[in-house]
């Protein structure tokens, strides 16, 4: 829930989605793949995962409901 960004926080969601559906980039100026995009937003949702992920089990809203909800 404290990560719901497939580019920012989930950039393995993103490169996923890229590659399944085959979608290219339309920036004809800068192109740039959803593996380079991405790579600049793994350490940002490294970082970011902890932190949610601690408030997130803090909050005692998915007590019972298993570690990863």
């Amino acid at each position: 829930m404290l990560r719901p960004c497939p580019m920012l926080e989930n950039p393995e969601c993103l490169r996923r989605m890229v590659a399944q559906s085959g979608a290219v980039s339309t920036d004809y100026q800068s192109p740039e793949s959803a593996a380079q995009l991405c790579g600049k937003t793994t350490p940002y949702a490294a970082r970011w995962k902890e932190t949610a992920d601690r408030l997130w089990h803090s909050c005692g809203c998915c007590a019972g409901r298993g570690k990863d909800v």
